[in-house]
């Protein structure tokens, strides 16, 4: 063995014949290989990886630091008092180096030998512990890039979906129906904290987190091959400010891309229908509004039956001809829905 400076600091290259035939990590860890001379006297190999496969009586030359500067601290570092360095001591001491702990106003160095070995695994598992959490944090920022690389790539693709703006709990029902239909769906949500995302990435649909309302964001959801728009934040103003900006940028494609539109009002959707040109607008307590009224009623009376009256209603229950319906709720807004599906039957 030898030693060699290399910037100031001195390595210990040691060479050794192997005791078996393994891999250079098996057989010497995680020293540094620099060369492998073949006992039936090939080439040597210069620079070999830790896990080449090394035959019963081959060079390997090695240089270790860890090794080396506890040996070398042990020969030649002395104390204030003039003293040598213990085994112990070189060792704690290299270890507080190598894990960069630095050499602060307090130390283990001087306490007993437990509490040198207790310093020791401290630095190590301190050391390995950043670098995990490191890591963790790398592969996670890596993967969302990833993620949203790949995504990106595969909705330039698609043709013929659906494009869903606003993840809220409206927008995510709507999601699982068009899944379960059977539709390609790409969703537009600016909220990268969104509650409603896992769901549908769970879903395995495409997620952009981007403005809706800015053109590059539209067309990065490639707007110009889709089949439909449905616009369903929870909130009106949104909603109107992102339809318009979806039919300034479907420009002669307009009328063959139906984009829907969610409102609560009912006389804002009339309005904005009338004054915008929007066919497909649709206020959500409009809608909710049969669903309520269904929900009001307590029994029903079976003319079939004589009158026989029904109650409490299952969900399957269905009215036939001649049936009386006794509801509960306040009168003019049950009469209003009542009327108002009358007048679209007809």
């Amino acid at each position: 063995s030898h030693t060699i400076d290399v910037g100031g600091q001195e390595f210990r290259v040691l060479e050794q014949s192997a005791q078996g035939t393994a891999t250079l990590r098996d057989l010497f860890g995680e020293l540094a290989p620099i060369a492998v001379i073949p006992a039936d006297g090939s080439a040597a190999q210069i620079c070999p990886g830790r896990d080449l496969a090394v035959a019963f009586d081959d060079r390997v030359v090695l240089v270790g630091l860890a090794v080396l500067s506890t040996l070398l601290l042990s020969f030649a570092f002395h104390t204030a008092d003039g003293k040598h360095l213990g085994p112990l001591a070189a060792l704690y001491f290299t270890t507080e180096t190598l894990t960069t702990v630095g050499f602060g106003d307090y130390s283990f160095g001087g306490g007993p030998s437990w509490l040198q070995v207790w310093g020791i695994v401290l630095m190590i598992l301190g050391a390995t512990l950043v670098t995990i959490v490191y890591a963790l944090l790398t592969n996670l920022l890596v993967s969302r890039r990833i993620e949203q690389s790949l995504g990106r790539q595969q909705i330039t693709r698609m043709h013929n979906h659906v494009i869903l703006i606003g993840l809220g709990s409206v927008g995510l029902r709507v999601l699982e129906t068009l899944v379960a239909e059977g539709q390609q769906v790409v969703v537009l949500d600016r909220d990268e904290n969104n509650r409603y995302l896992g769901n549908a990435r769970a879903l395995d649909v495409s997620v952009i987190i981007a403005d809706a309302t800015t053109p590059g964001a539209l067309m990065s959801a490639n707007l110009l091959s889709a089949r439909a728009v449905a616009v369903l934040t929870g909130r009106d103003l949104t909603n109107i400010e992102t339809s318009l900006a979806v039919d300034e940028s479907l420009g002669e494609l307009r009328d063959q891309v139906p984009v829907v539109l969610r409102v609560f009002d009912r006389q804002l959707a009339q309005t904005i229908e009338t004054s915008f040109g929007f066919r497909n607008v649709r206020s959500t307590s409009a809608l909710a509004a049969p669903w309520f009224v269904g929900a009001a009623v307590i029994a029903i009376s079976r003319a079939r039956q004589n009158g026989r009256l029904e109650h409490p209603l299952r969900r399957d229950a269905v009215f036939e001809g001649g049936d009386q319906a006794y509801l509960i709720g306040p009168y003019e807004e049950l009469l209003g829905v009542l009327r108002r599906d009358q007048h679209s039957a007809v």
